[in-house]
Protein backbone atom coordinates (compact mmCIF):
# COMPACT_ATOMS: atom_id res chain seq x y z
CA UNK A 1 0.00 0.00 0.00
CA UNK A 2 2.76 2.37 0.87
CA UNK A 3 4.35 1.49 -2.75
CA UNK A 4 1.12 2.47 -4.31
CA UNK A 5 0.54 5.63 -2.79
CA UNK A 6 3.72 6.74 -3.57
CA UNK A 7 3.72 5.66 -7.03
CA UNK A 8 0.00 7.68 -7.19
CA UNK A 9 2.06 11.27 -6.19
CA UNK A 10 4.42 10.93 -9.09
CA UNK A 11 2.32 13.78 -10.54
CA UNK A 12 2.02 15.98 -7.78
CA UNK A 13 3.54 19.73 -7.45
CA UNK A 14 7.13 19.47 -6.17
CA UNK A 15 6.54 20.31 -2.91
CA UNK A 16 3.76 18.30 -1.94
CA UNK A 17 5.65 15.35 -3.49
CA UNK A 18 8.80 15.92 -1.64
CA UNK A 19 7.30 16.57 1.65
CA UNK A 20 5.08 13.35 1.47
CA UNK A 21 7.61 10.86 -0.35
CA UNK A 22 10.86 11.42 1.51
CA UNK A 23 10.06 10.31 4.89
CA UNK A 24 9.89 6.55 2.61
CA UNK A 25 13.18 7.00 1.72
CA UNK A 26 14.10 5.09 4.70
CA UNK A 27 11.60 2.31 4.51
CA UNK A 28 12.26 -0.83 5.81
CA UNK A 29 10.71 -2.23 2.60
CA UNK A 30 13.13 -2.14 -0.31
CA UNK A 31 10.39 -2.09 -2.63
CA UNK A 32 8.68 1.48 -0.83
CA UNK A 33 12.65 3.29 -1.38
CA UNK A 34 12.91 2.08 -4.92
CA UNK A 35 9.42 3.60 -5.69
CA UNK A 36 10.24 6.70 -3.14
CA UNK A 37 13.39 7.35 -4.70
CA UNK A 38 11.70 7.18 -8.56
CA UNK A 39 9.44 9.80 -7.40
CA UNK A 40 11.99 12.11 -6.23
CA UNK A 41 14.43 11.38 -8.90
CA UNK A 42 13.79 15.21 -10.17
CA UNK A 43 15.53 15.78 -6.83
CA UNK A 44 19.08 16.56 -7.18
CA UNK A 45 21.59 16.12 -3.80
CA UNK A 46 23.44 19.18 -4.34
CA UNK A 47 20.41 20.78 -3.65
CA UNK A 48 19.71 19.79 -0.80
CA UNK A 49 20.87 21.92 2.61
CA UNK A 50 19.71 19.28 5.33
CA UNK A 51 22.43 16.54 5.08
CA UNK A 52 19.81 13.65 6.77
CA UNK A 53 17.73 13.95 3.94
CA UNK A 54 20.96 14.54 1.35
CA UNK A 55 22.42 11.04 2.51
CA UNK A 56 18.70 9.10 2.51
CA UNK A 57 18.49 10.63 -0.88
CA UNK A 58 21.64 9.49 -2.14
CA UNK A 59 21.67 6.03 -0.40
CA UNK A 60 18.25 5.64 -1.68
CA UNK A 61 19.03 6.64 -5.73
CA UNK A 62 22.04 4.10 -5.71
CA UNK A 63 19.70 1.30 -4.62
CA UNK A 64 17.58 2.50 -7.77
CA UNK A 65 20.02 2.22 -10.02
CA UNK A 66 21.63 -1.05 -8.41
CA UNK A 67 17.65 -2.68 -8.65
CA UNK A 68 18.18 -1.47 -12.55
CA UNK A 69 21.72 -3.08 -12.79
CA UNK A 70 20.43 -6.21 -11.81
CA UNK A 71 18.32 -6.30 -15.23
CA UNK A 72 21.13 -5.25 -17.18
CA UNK A 73 20.52 -7.48 -20.07
CA UNK A 74 16.95 -5.88 -20.68
CA UNK A 75 16.67 -2.53 -22.58
CA UNK A 76 13.72 -1.69 -19.82
CA UNK A 77 16.12 -1.32 -17.23
CA UNK A 78 18.52 0.86 -19.58
CA UNK A 79 15.24 2.94 -20.71
CA UNK A 80 14.81 3.43 -17.02
CA UNK A 81 18.35 4.72 -15.72
CA UNK A 82 18.35 6.85 -18.97
CA UNK A 83 15.46 9.10 -17.75
CA UNK A 84 17.07 8.73 -14.13
CA UNK A 85 20.26 10.23 -15.64
CA UNK A 86 18.30 12.77 -17.56
CA UNK A 87 15.87 13.91 -14.55
CA UNK A 88 19.11 14.45 -12.71
CA UNK A 89 20.38 16.50 -15.25
CA UNK A 90 23.17 14.09 -16.43
CA UNK A 91 22.29 13.91 -20.23
CA UNK A 92 25.88 12.46 -21.35
CA UNK A 93 24.80 9.04 -19.09
CA UNK A 94 21.44 9.44 -20.21
CA UNK A 95 22.31 9.03 -23.28
CA UNK A 96 24.82 6.53 -22.68
CA UNK A 97 22.25 4.32 -21.15
CA UNK A 98 19.97 4.83 -24.74
CA UNK A 99 22.97 3.95 -26.77
CA UNK A 100 23.18 -0.06 -23.89
CA UNK A 101 19.03 -0.10 -24.28
CA UNK A 102 19.45 -0.25 -27.95
CA UNK A 103 22.35 -2.58 -27.70
CA UNK A 104 19.57 -4.70 -25.78
CA UNK A 105 16.66 -4.73 -27.93
CA UNK A 106 17.05 -2.15 -31.12
CA UNK A 107 13.04 -2.76 -31.79
CA UNK A 108 11.99 -1.84 -28.57
CA UNK A 109 10.03 1.08 -29.02
CA UNK A 110 10.18 3.45 -25.96
CA UNK A 111 13.75 3.48 -26.55
CA UNK A 112 13.27 6.22 -29.20
CA UNK A 113 10.16 7.94 -27.68
CA UNK A 114 11.27 8.77 -24.60
CA UNK A 115 14.93 10.09 -26.00
CA UNK A 116 13.02 12.09 -28.64
CA UNK A 117 11.22 13.72 -25.07
CA UNK A 118 14.11 14.16 -23.66
CA UNK A 119 15.63 16.19 -26.61
CA UNK A 120 12.05 18.12 -27.06
CA UNK A 121 12.72 19.14 -23.42
CA UNK A 122 16.48 19.98 -24.12
CA UNK A 123 14.86 21.97 -27.39
CA UNK A 124 16.70 19.35 -29.36
CA UNK A 125 14.46 19.06 -31.72
CA UNK A 126 17.05 18.20 -34.66
CA UNK A 127 17.93 15.36 -32.59
CA UNK A 128 14.91 14.00 -31.63
CA UNK A 129 14.06 13.51 -35.49
CA UNK A 130 17.12 11.81 -35.91
CA UNK A 131 16.38 8.91 -33.14
CA UNK A 132 12.55 8.57 -33.92
CA UNK A 133 13.90 8.11 -38.24
CA UNK A 134 16.02 5.75 -36.73
CA UNK A 135 13.65 3.93 -34.59
CA UNK A 136 11.58 3.77 -37.56
CA UNK A 137 14.08 1.80 -39.63
CA UNK A 138 13.95 -0.65 -36.73
CA UNK A 139 10.39 -0.61 -36.45
CA UNK A 140 8.52 0.60 -39.55
CA UNK A 141 4.98 -0.22 -38.38
CA UNK A 142 5.26 1.06 -35.21
CA UNK A 143 2.48 3.56 -35.13
CA UNK A 144 3.27 5.35 -31.80
CA UNK A 145 7.08 6.66 -33.37
CA UNK A 146 4.77 7.51 -37.11
CA UNK A 147 2.87 10.06 -34.54
CA UNK A 148 5.11 11.18 -32.20
CA UNK A 149 7.79 12.23 -34.94
CA UNK A 150 4.07 13.99 -36.32
CA UNK A 151 3.92 16.21 -33.52
CA UNK A 152 7.64 17.05 -33.82
CA UNK A 153 7.25 18.24 -37.42
CA UNK A 154 4.32 20.58 -36.27
CA UNK A 155 6.10 21.84 -33.72
CA UNK A 156 9.43 22.35 -35.99
CA UNK A 157 6.62 23.58 -38.95
CA UNK A 158 6.67 21.35 -41.02
CA UNK A 159 2.40 21.10 -41.60
CA UNK A 160 2.46 18.71 -44.43
CA UNK A 161 5.15 15.89 -43.75
CA UNK A 162 3.73 16.35 -40.37
CA UNK A 163 -0.37 15.29 -41.62
CA UNK A 164 1.83 12.14 -43.55
CA UNK A 165 3.61 11.04 -40.54
CA UNK A 166 -0.09 11.58 -38.44
CA UNK A 167 -1.63 9.68 -40.86
CA UNK A 168 0.78 7.12 -41.26
CA UNK A 169 -0.26 6.83 -37.34
CA UNK A 170 -3.75 6.69 -37.35
CA UNK A 171 -3.48 3.94 -40.16
CA UNK A 172 -1.20 2.01 -38.09
CA UNK A 173 -3.06 2.15 -35.12
CA UNK A 174 -6.62 1.97 -35.13
CA UNK A 175 -7.17 0.61 -31.95
CA UNK A 176 -5.59 3.89 -30.11
CA UNK A 177 -8.70 6.65 -30.71
CA UNK A 178 -5.99 9.02 -29.38
CA UNK A 179 -4.00 8.73 -32.88
CA UNK A 180 -7.06 9.42 -35.00
CA UNK A 181 -8.06 12.31 -32.84
CA UNK A 182 -4.90 14.23 -33.31
CA UNK A 183 -4.97 13.26 -36.97
CA UNK A 184 -7.93 15.08 -37.33
CA UNK A 185 -7.05 17.70 -35.50
CA UNK A 186 -3.93 18.37 -37.54
CA UNK A 187 -6.29 18.17 -41.05
CA UNK A 188 -8.45 21.12 -39.31
CA UNK A 189 -5.52 23.16 -38.76
CA UNK A 190 -5.15 22.45 -42.16
CA UNK A 191 -7.49 23.70 -43.39
CA UNK A 192 -9.49 20.51 -44.33
CA UNK A 193 -12.39 20.03 -41.99
CA UNK A 194 -14.56 17.76 -44.16
CA UNK A 195 -11.54 15.25 -43.80
CA UNK A 196 -11.43 15.87 -40.21
CA UNK A 197 -14.61 15.21 -39.54
CA UNK A 198 -14.69 12.17 -41.58
CA UNK A 199 -11.45 10.52 -39.70
CA UNK A 200 -13.49 11.58 -36.22
CA UNK A 201 -16.42 9.94 -37.80
CA UNK A 202 -14.69 6.92 -38.21
CA UNK A 203 -12.85 6.76 -34.71
CA UNK A 204 -16.18 6.93 -32.78
CA UNK A 205 -17.71 4.27 -34.56
CA UNK A 206 -14.99 2.09 -33.43
CA UNK A 207 -14.79 3.75 -30.05
CA UNK A 208 -18.30 5.35 -29.34
CA UNK A 209 -16.96 6.20 -25.78
CA UNK A 210 -13.97 7.90 -26.29
CA UNK A 211 -14.95 11.70 -25.22
CA UNK A 212 -11.98 13.76 -27.10
CA UNK A 213 -13.40 12.87 -30.26
CA UNK A 214 -16.54 12.78 -29.49
CA UNK A 215 -16.29 16.78 -28.04
CA UNK A 216 -14.81 17.77 -30.88
CA UNK A 217 -16.55 15.72 -33.60
CA UNK A 218 -19.63 17.18 -32.21
CA UNK A 219 -18.53 20.56 -31.80
CA UNK A 220 -17.04 20.93 -35.47
CA UNK A 221 -20.18 19.58 -37.05
CA UNK A 222 -22.36 21.97 -34.88
CA UNK A 223 -20.39 25.28 -36.16
CA UNK A 224 -20.36 23.50 -39.70
CA UNK A 225 -24.20 23.51 -39.63
CA UNK A 226 -24.60 20.02 -39.55
CA UNK A 227 -26.82 19.63 -36.62
CA UNK A 228 -28.64 16.49 -36.80
CA UNK A 229 -24.96 14.61 -37.12
CA UNK A 230 -24.32 16.71 -33.96
CA UNK A 231 -27.05 15.77 -31.87
CA UNK A 232 -26.84 11.97 -32.44
CA UNK A 233 -23.33 12.59 -31.14
CA UNK A 234 -24.33 15.31 -28.80
CA UNK A 235 -26.76 12.83 -26.80
CA UNK A 236 -23.55 10.03 -26.76
CA UNK A 237 -21.27 12.67 -24.69
CA UNK A 238 -24.23 13.56 -22.58
CA UNK A 239 -24.59 9.87 -21.25
CA UNK A 240 -21.13 9.81 -20.69
CA UNK A 241 -19.87 13.45 -19.92
CA UNK A 242 -22.76 15.20 -18.05
CA UNK A 243 -20.93 18.15 -17.43
CA UNK A 244 -19.42 18.17 -20.58
CA UNK A 245 -20.37 21.87 -22.28
CA UNK A 246 -20.43 20.63 -25.69
CA UNK A 247 -23.57 18.56 -25.91
CA UNK A 248 -25.33 21.15 -23.61
CA UNK A 249 -24.54 23.88 -26.68
CA UNK A 250 -25.44 21.94 -29.38
CA UNK A 251 -28.56 20.11 -27.30
CA UNK A 252 -29.93 24.00 -26.67
CA UNK A 253 -28.49 25.95 -29.36
CA UNK A 254 -29.39 23.33 -32.13
CA UNK A 255 -32.96 23.78 -31.72
CA UNK A 256 -33.11 27.50 -32.60
CA UNK A 257 -30.46 27.69 -35.05
CA UNK A 258 -32.06 24.22 -37.54
CA UNK A 259 -34.97 25.74 -39.58
CA UNK A 260 -35.95 22.19 -39.80
CA UNK A 261 -36.65 22.09 -35.87
CA UNK A 262 -38.20 25.36 -35.72
CA UNK A 263 -40.58 24.46 -38.93
CA UNK A 264 -41.13 21.40 -36.42
CA UNK A 265 -41.51 23.92 -33.40
CA UNK A 266 -44.04 26.25 -35.20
Amino acid sequence: MRRATVETLKQVDAAARLQLVAPLLRDAVLGVRLAAASALSDVRPADVADPAFREALEQAFDEYLASERVNADRAESWVNMAGFHFRQGRIEEAEQAYIQARRRNKQFVPIYVNQADMYRALAREEDGERVLREGLKAVPQAAVLHHTLGLLLIRSGHPDAAIQSLERAYLLGPDNPRLGYVYGIALENAGQQGAAIEVWDAVVKRHPNDQSTLNVLTMTLYKAGQYQRALVHAEQLAKLSPDDQAWKLVLTGSWLSSPKRLRSAT
